[in-house]
């Protein structure tokens, strides 16, 4: 082996020698784990985490009843972000010795991070009641109540640890926030005013007392002492942004950019500072800007993977993704095991519309770093996208299990229950959003949006209120207090909110759409058509501007005017599904099967493997009568998705019209039933496969089902006749088949009842 190679060794092979001397020496084994355990502290003390938590585990070996070891075993953990073995450590440290307070705490820290604000409380509680002025059991405790929302209990457990510690700046900024939380302004003002003077470089209390200020609107009072701390603490990151914040919110922004600059051009700046800088401008979307940032932090640290990952993520996020695929495969080939490179790399892909390929990377990473929060977030978004929420699901929560706050992934759990109508699992997640992210402004729209679909306008408006007082400039808002206002019927409010919103964000397709859809709703069609043509004309390189007109005009049955439209979008991003998705409706609607074939094979082409897509075109084969192309569109689709319910029931119904595998038919319509039990189409075709077993009392009451839910619907009419005949209730029979035959039943199929009826009749 080359010297280098065992130079970079021989710290790992002289701790390997040394436990090895240890234990060959030391013929006590008291003497032997003490010895561990002081190897294992001077480890801790020079950062090398890895080294410790080995001299630890083998204390713990030599006496598994060593608290002391568990105790540093999991502070060691803990240093390495390995939260699950940390608990464990202080678990097994708590069974040993229930009376150690310092172990408790520590679990009650975990707790807090876990967001279990009860076994938190309970943890502290169980300090007090030994040590009751225990001050770190106070903070504790103050905290557990601010996650459960208890503010009063919280208010008066800080104010109880400022007694005790009337000289803490931390104890002043901790009454001070629930005071604000408790609207005891003054007393807020009072308390952080106090922490400024106990401890001048402490910039929190420097931020807490100005957003204190902003939160009254007092915005000189929030300037001066934002100036203040920055005096003081010239390198404090926080205060520079929030700083800029406000004067961005003035309309200052040169003197905004002005401060930031000072900040990115102090002499040795670290590259963190560049990261952060370029953040802040992202925050307020202004991605160029925050690129530029990026970059000169980048040339002047041109090996800072972090800086390469966040330019990588920029190109992506603004559709560059040669450029980004680039930069992600410079930092895979300086670190090969980079985490954030391969989900960066799987998030390229799915850019790309390679979802087998970005599930195959995203996989290949989970497992190698099964902790990774990130990796587990991404394949969600992935299997979202390739139609399957319920793998999606499984994959936000263990992203949600490595990274309990990782508000990303909550939020996903939430707007996936949202998009499958469980507004009951939906809302139990926004709430926790809110509980972990009180200022978050998607958190609480989320929750006001999930109360509105309940019909909960009250709560939605109380959400909705909170987001204007976080972001008085946030469009969203305003486009979901119109949603809700329609819900009323109140259509001129509605109208108002939708402007309100474009007059913020003008160029916002999703408040373009839902204006769109109110004005065709309530019958102003040529207000819809004359704003979407302005908007258009406004924006003649969006393609979103040219998708809402060419979709209004798909919906009002315009095709010609739809096309050039459809047209345009996909000629500015022929990359974008949806533009073929529509051109291939336009197609459907004037009955050109072959064209809109053409069309979503186009889209395929881009999204592969998609099974909503590959289904679709199944359909269009089933319209045709070719059989053997539909099966092999929808056996695609199974493929890629074996839960797709969709798929799974044409496929059954493709087998009844071949008259064979009349079981396999069965069971993949009993599956598709299970899973999507209030599709009519689903029931239909399984009381189809019922009747043809011979299994008539269980095709009936599907079809019962059926007929109940969409009375217009021929079919349903047709096979409940047959159905009823069959098991020889003649009369109903005969009221069902004619029930079909008026509503205008297929030939073929009308043949057959037609000739049921004359049956019935003899």
């Amino acid at each position: 082996m080359p010297f280098a190679k065992w130079k970079r060794l021989l710290p790992v092979v002289l701790l390997a020698l040394s436990t090895a001397l240890g234990i060959s020496c030391s013929r006590d084994p008291e003497a032997a784990k003490k010895s561990y355990l002081q190897s294992g502290q001077e480890f801790m003390q020079q950062g090398k985490y890895r080294e410790a938590q080995l001299q630890f585990r083998n204390a713990v070996k030599i006496d598994p009843r060593f608290v002391e070891a568990y105790f540093r075993l999991a502070k060691a953990e803990l240093a390495m972000a390995q939260w699950g073995d940390a608990f464990s450590a202080l678990q097994q440290a708590a069974k040993i010795d229930p009376n150690r307070l310092d172990v408790r705490l520590s679990l009650g820290q975990l707790y807090l991070a876990a967001h279990q604000y009860d076994l938190a409380e309970s943890a502290a509680r169980m300090v007090l009641e030994k040590t009751p002025n225990d001050a770190m059991a106070l903070q504790l405790l103050g905290t557990s109540f601010m996650g459960q929302q208890k503010y009063d209990a919280a208010y008066a457990t800080f104010a109880r640890t400022s007694e005790l510690n009337p000289n803490d700046a931390m104890t002043r900024i901790n009454v001070g926030l629930v005071a604000i939380t408790l609207r005891r302004y003054a007393e807020a003002e009072r308390n952080l005013r106090r922490a400024v003077e106990l401890d001048p470089k402490l910039a929190l209390a420097y931020t807490d007392l100005a957003n204190l200020y902003r939160l009254q609107k007092q915005t000189g009072e929030a300037e001066a002492v934002l100036q203040q701390g920055i005096a003081a603490n010239p390198d404090a990151m926080p205060l520079y942004f929030l700083r800029a914040e406000l004067l961005y919110g003035q309309n200052q922004a040169s003197e905004a950019d002005s401060l930031l600059q000072t900040l990115e051009e102090k002499p040795g700046q670290k590259p963190q500072a560049f990261s952060a800088i370029g953040d802040f401008y992202l925050s307020l979307q202004k991605p160029e800007r925050a690129l530029a940032i990026y970059q000169r932090g980048l040339a002047a640290n041109p090996q800072n993977l972090d800086l390469k990952i966040r330019v990588a993520e920029l190109y992506l996020n603004t559709n560059r993704l040669g450029e980004a695929e680039a930069l992600c495969a410079e930092v895979l080939k300086a670190s090969r095991r980079h985490t954030g490179a391969h989900v960066l790399r799987g998030r390229i892909l799915l850019a790309e519309g390679k979802l087998d390929e970005a599930i195959s990377e995203l996989q290949h990473q989970i497992a190698d770093t099964p902790d990774s929060a990130m990796a587990h977030y991404v394949l969600g978004l992935a299997h979202l996208q390739k139609g399957a929420p319920e793998l999606a699901i499984s994959d936000f929560q263990n992203a949600t299990r490595n990274a309990p706050g990782m508000l990303d992934a909550w939020l996903a759990l939430a707007n996936v229950h949202l998009s499958l109508n469980d507004l009951k699992i939906a809302k139990g997640y926004a709430e926790r959003c809110v509980r972990l992210s009180p200022g978050s402004v998607a958190s609480r729209r989320l929750l006001g949006t999930i109360f509105a679909r309940n019909g909960d306008y009250g709560l939605a408006r109380e959400q909705f209120a909170y987001v204007q007082q976080l972001d008085p400039r946030d469009p969203w808002v305003h486009v979901e207090l119109a949603k809700l206002l329609r819900a009323q019927k109140q259509t001129a409010p509605a109208e108002k909110e939708f402007e309100t919103a474009l007059s913020l964000r003008p160029d916002f397709p999703e408040a373009w759409n839902q204006y769109f859809d109110l004005l065709i709703a309530t019958g102003q069609v040529p207000k819809a058509l004359a704003r979407a043509t302005q908007i258009a004309n406004a924006y003649p390189d969006s393609v979103q501007a040219h998708l809402s007109l060419g979709s209004l005009y798909l919906r009002l049955r315009r095709y010609p005017e739809a096309k050039p439209e459809l047209q345009r979008a996909m000629e500015l991003d022929p990359q974008m599904v949806q533009p073929y998705l529509l051109m291939g409706s336009v197609a459907q609607q004037l009955h050109e099967t072959d064209s809109a074939i053409a069309r979503y094979e186009a889209a395929l082409k881009l999204r592969p493997n998609f099974p909503p897509l590959l289904t679709l075109i199944g359909n269009l084969y089933l319209d045709k009568g070719d059989l053997v192309t539909a099966r092999k569109y929808y056996e695609q689709a199974l493929a890629a998705n074996p839960s797709f319910a969709l798929a799974a029931g044409n496929l059954a119904w493709v087998y009844v019209l071949q008259g064979s595998n009349l079981d396999v038919a069965l069971s993949l319509a009993q599956k598709a039933k299970q899973l999507m039990p209030e599709v009519d189409s689903i029931g239909d075709t399984l009381a189809w496969i019922y009747y043809k077993k011979g299994s008539y009392a269980n095709a009936k009451l599907l079809l019962q089902d059926c007929v109940r839910r969409s009375p217009q619907e021929a079919g349903y009419h047709y096979h409940l006749g047959m159905v009823l005949m069959a098991s020889g209730n003649q009369q109903n029979a005969r009221s069902e088949l004619q029930a079909a035959l008026k509503l205008n039943l297929p030939r073929e199929d009308a043949n057959q009842a037609q000739q049921a009826l004359e049956q019935l009749q003899q």
